[in-house]
């Protein structure tokens, strides 16, 4: 029985087509979503730039044909359930005050403070000068006066007010 070479008869998937990869008859590139089938041997012809394009069906050229061309978009799916809240967030900077609340109520009157002393004796007085420069010549800045209280006669400890007087001015202290 006589034989006869039939030459390559399977396509043979080359993967994306490459400027400068040599394509066979029947070889399978995919170029931008689409995919062609090599219909003649060639070096750096795009599927897409072909230069013997075929003006009859100007999808096909002399080097490649078209096999699966790359569709419009579809319409737009349903929305998706919403996910899973997300961690909480940091706190953020502290705002600035509010204004000022409006007057509240008068409340109730309080109950009557406990009895206080009725008896406060001045037991004693220090006075204290505070100069500018010395004592001598110079000129009284303050006088400081320590006065001594006690609340009944017979009690032993008292309690201490000292006062500053300075420039028409008394501190208590």
């Amino acid at each position: 029985m006589p034989q006869q070479n039939l030459g390559r008869v399977t396509v043979i998937h080359k993967g994306v087509w490459r400027s400068d990869a040599q394509y066979e008859k029947l070889d399978v590139v995919t170029h931008e979503d689409s995919s062609y089938m090599a219909i003649a041997s060639s070096i750096g012809v795009s599927p897409l730039r072909d230069e013997d394009i075929d003006s009859s069906t100007s999808i096909n050229g002399l080097k490649w044909k078209l096999l699966a061309g790359c569709g419009v978009d579809g319409a737009d799916g349903a929305d998706g359930a919403d996910g899973a809240d997300g961690p909480k967030g940091l706190t953020g900077p502290k705002g600035d005050s509010g204004p000022e609340g409006p007057r509240g109520l008068q409340g109730p009157e309080g109950p009557r403070g406990l009895q206080g002393f009725t008896d406060i004796y001045l037991v004693g007085v220090d006075n204290t000068h505070i100069y500018e420069g010395d004592k001598d010549g110079g000129t009284i800045l303050s006088d400081e006066y320590t006065l001594y209280f006690r609340y009944a006669p017979e009690r032993e400890y008292y309690t201490e007010v000292v006062l500053v007087l300075e420039r028409n001015t008394i501190y208590t202290d």
